[in-house]
């Protein structure tokens, strides 16, 4: 997905209390001085690109990870959380586990796909592909197989 935007009203799906955002990125360059979306909801669950290459992954809470993201380079990326434990991986591998309280914040606020919700801005500036969402946290093994296997 390059240059476009989806938004969608908020569903039963997205009541787990558990969740993993699975996505793979290509930024065509990393944000300045905002943020690049992912995916936004209005609070929990969202997986964002700050500057400098971080990672925010807010599930259960909001972390701030650094990462040598590289402009132009796919990169997998995994948010998850069980409401106990938040954790992401990176190209398969596990770079911050943190404890967490639960995964979803209050409202229905609808989820946005590479902008922010609800304005719209912050756009990802690249390529998204093949974003799952799933009401569960996926196994390591689950990760490092969507991460291409190589882990």
């Amino acid at each position: 997905m390059q240059g476009t935007k989806l938004s969608f009203h908020h569903d039963a799906a997205w009541l787990a209390s558990a969740m993993t955002i699975d996505v793979w990125i290509n930024p065509a360059s990393l944000p300045e001085k905002r943020r690049y979306s992912v995916v936004d909801s209005g609070g929990k669950p969202s997986l964002f690109l700050l500057p400098g290459g971080q990672i925010r992954c807010t599930m259960g809470i909001e972390r701030n990870v650094p990462y040598p993201i590289v402009p132009g380079q796919w990169t997998h990326i995994a948010c998850l959380s069980d409401g106990q434990t938040q954790s992401l991986y990176v190209n398969g591998v596990e770079v911050d586990r943190s404890p967490s309280g639960p995964v979803l914040a209050s409202g229905e606020q609808p989820i946005y796909i590479g902008s922010d919700e609800p304005s719209g801005e912050d756009e990802f500036n690249g390529l998204l592909d093949s974003l799952r969402i799933f009401g569960r946290t996926l196994t390591p093994k689950e990760i490092c197989a969507s991460a291409g296997g190589a882990c």
